[in-house]
Formats: C-alpha cells, structure tokens, sequence
C-alpha cells in the first residue's frame, strides 16, 4: 500500500481516485459544493484512511477483498450489503464494519467526516 492524497471538488476525479484507492465504484451527490478530502498513511500492512466529504455522496462499490471499518467523527454514514441487504446507519462516535471482504455495498456518506 502506499501513501495517498486527495483534496477535490470534482466529482469524475473523486470517483476516479476511489476507484482506483479502494474498489470499482460509482458515486454521486445532488450539491454544487462537492469537496472530498482523502488521505492516507500507511503502517505496515495496515493502512489509515482520513475522509471527508463536505456535501451526501451516494456510492455504489464493487467488493472491496479485504475488511475495512469505520470510525466516524462528523455527520452519519448509512450503507448496505448486497445480496442480502443488510443495513447500518452509523454516526459520530461509530466505529463499524464498512465493508466485509467478500460483498458488494451501497450507500450514503452524509457530509461525514470519518476513518
């Protein structure tokens, strides 16, 4: 894994990036103001995520392969499995499997701050 950095309103850009960060995904939001904010730092085989979207950012993201949790500091995060819809509804103070390593989930990040 390696160091990562994103500070972008554009929504192409952001999707391209978490794309290529985490998994084949599709997102979307319905704002003129759409910053991301993404960075990583990496300890060993472990790496620690900073995110931050300042606007609902709906994402639709293909299986991830590895488990990955969340802990969230501001605003609330509602994603769901698939195929057996199960659902989560997470806010600050959270900390959460955001994705297992073997299914695909949908959601909303809702002008969250998390890792």
């Amino acid at each position: 894994m390696e160091e990562l950095e994103l500070d972008s309103e554009d929504l192409e850009l952001t999707e391209d990036f978490l794309s290529r960060a985490y998994t084949r995904m599709k997102i979307g939001g319905n704002s003129e103001h759409t910053r991301a904010r993404v960075s990583r730092g990496v300890l060993g085989p472990v790496s620690v995520d900073d995110l931050e979207f300042d606007y609902d950012m709906g994402h639709d993201a293909q299986v991830l392969d590895q488990i990955c949790l969340g802990n969230v500091h501001a605003g609330s995060i509602v994603r769901q499995f698939h195929p057996d819809g199960e659902e989560g509804s997470f806010g600050p103070g959270d900390v959460f499997v955001y994705t297992p390593q073997d299914r695909r989930c949908t959601g909303v990040i809702q002008q969250s701050r998390y890792n």
